[in-house]
C-alpha cells in the first residue's frame, strides 16, 4: 500500500513510498553490483567508496554492460508500476549507483534537483516552471535514508526569504528551525522493490549513507505544473 509522506496544497502528492511486487530474481542485480564494485576497486580515488552508471555522462556502454542489463530489467519490470500515475514514457534512468561504505566527498548535501538526470543546469528545451519527478529504487539489503524538508522551496522563499535557483544546482543552507524529516526506504526482498517517488525540484533533500553503503537506481522526468499527482 502507498504511504503518503508529504502532501502539498490542493492535495498534491509530493512524496509517496510504494512497494513494487516484482520478480526480483529476474533482475541482474549481482552482475551490476560486481561491475560497479570493480570500478570502485580499480578506477576510484580510493576515498569515495562510490561508483555509478550515469547514462547522461556519455561513457562507453562497453564499460557498463551489466549495469545496462539491470537498467533494461528495471525498465521492463518496474517502471510502468513505479511511475503510475506519472506516464512511464516521461521517465528515464538517471543512475545506478553503488556505495561500499560511507563516501568521503564534498559533493552532496541538501539540494533540489534541476535536471532529471545528473546535470547541474535546467535543460533549455523544458519550461522553467515545470517540475521534476524523481523515483528512487532501493536495490540493496539495508534501508536507504533520505532526509528532506517538509517545507517546499516556494514556502522557503516566502517565509524565510531564501534565494533558491530553479535552473542551477546549488547546495542549500536551510535556516535554523526549518523542520526536517527523513524516510528510510526499505531494503530489497524476494518479491518487493521499494520505490520513493517525490517532486525533487520542490523538496529540499539529501541522501544519507552510513558505513553499510547503498545500492540504488534513480529515474527522473519532467511534468507540467497541472500534471502533478494528486490524492
Amino acid at each position: 500500500m502507498d504511504q503518503d509522506l508529504l502532501t502539498g496544497d490542493h492535495g498534491l502528492r509530493l512524496m509517496v513510498l510504494r512497494p513494487l511486487r516484482i520478480n526480483v530474481a529476474a533482475l541482474n542485480l549481482s552482475g551490476a553490483r560486481r561491475e560497479l564494485a570493480d570500478h570502485i576497486r580499480y578506477r576510484s580515488d580510493g576515498l569515495s567508496r562510490l561508483w555509478g552508471y550515469f547514462p547522461d555522462l556519455g561513457e562507453s556502454i562497453n564499460q557498463y554492460p551489466q549495469s545496462k542489463k539491470l537498467a533494461d530489467d528495471l525498465t521492463y519490470q518496474v517502471l510502468q508500476e513505479a511511475g503510475e500515475p506519472v506516464p512511464a514514457a516521461l521517465l528515464r534512468l538517471a543512475f545506478i549507483r553503488l556505495a561500499v561504505g560511507e563516501p568521503q566527498s564534498s559533493v552532496g548535501g541538501m539540494h533540489v534537483d534541476v535536471h532529471a538526470g545528473v546535470n547541474h543546469h535546467w535543460p533549455q528545451d523544458i519550461p522553467s516552471d515545470w517540475h521534476i519527478i524523481r523515483l528512487l529504487l532501493n536495490l540493496g539489503p539495508t534501508p536507504r535514508r533520505l532526509e528532506y524538508s517538509s517545507i517546499t522551496i516556494d514556502r522557503l522563499r516566502e517565509q524565510h526569504g531564501m534565494a533558491i535557483s530553479r535552473t542551477h544546482y546549488e547546495p542549500l543552507d536551510l535556516p535554523t528551525g526549518v523542520p526536517l524529516r527523513h524516510v528510510d526506504i526499505p531494503p530489497l526482498d524476494r518479491n518487493t522493490v521499494w520505490c520513493l517517488r517525490f517532486v525533487s525540484s520542490l523538496i529540499p533533500h539529501a541522501g544519507r549513507t552510513d558505513g553499510r553503503g547503498h545500492f540504488l537506481a534513480s529515474y527522473g522526468g519532467y511534468l507540467a505544473p497541472g500534471l502533478l499527482p494528486t490524492i
